[in-house]
């Protein structure tokens, strides 16, 4: 923040930019922060023509941020494919650190209690969540929680139902019919 302050205000967007990939996940998301403050208009594109889209440029934690600020800032997000896809990636990695999965799983239930993501794109998304056995088994759980309860909110229990009746019949996990069979 002192360096941010120390430098002039023509230079203070490039040093923002290199911020956001910062290895230190609270700058990167203060640097985002800051950076869509400067850029009231066109967000999206201007993220898009840095590259803050492309695969592994920012950790997981800076790109929820970067969601957050985004839905906040410019509503073409909210309806953008590319927020589709980005969401699609990341519950299919193949690898998850330090909570991740959590913050994942979190931001897509979040996105559709404000109502910014629908019911069939939250249920798709949570699906292939929960098939993906790179995932946590916890956070898979959370998964079918989460259906379970946004489909009581949004009136698609018969949907939900069927799902559970299905992963119940798989047999695969224990733990997932369990809570299948709970919710």
């Amino acid at each position: 923040i002192e360096n941010f302050e120390k430098t002039v205000e023509e230079s203070r967007v490039a040093f923002l930019l290199t911020q956001a990939e910062n290895k230190i996940p609270e700058i990167a998301v203060w640097a985002i922060r800051l950076l869509a403050c400067y850029k009231e208009e066109g967000l999206t594109k201007y993220f898009e023509e840095v590259g803050f889209f492309k695969k592994d440029r920012l950790s997981i934690t800076v790109m929820i941020s970067l969601d957050k600020v985004l839905c906040e800032k410019d509503k073409t997000w909210l309806d953008a494919k590319r927020r589709n896809l980005l969401y699609k990636r990341w519950v299919n990695l193949s690898n998850f650190t330090d909570g991740d999965s959590k913050r994942i799983m979190r931001r897509i239930d979040i996105a559709t209690q404000r109502e910014t993501l629908v019911w069939e794109e939250f249920f798709s998304l949570m699906k292939e969540a929960i098939a993906n056995k790179a995932m946590p088994s916890s956070d898979r759980k959370y998964g079918c929680y989460s259906i379970g309860r946004m489909a009581k909110r949004l009136h698609f229990e018969k949907e939900a139902f069927e799902y559970f009746i299905e992963i119940i019949k798989k047999k695969s996990e224990v733990s997932l019919q369990e809570m299948a069979a709970i919710t």
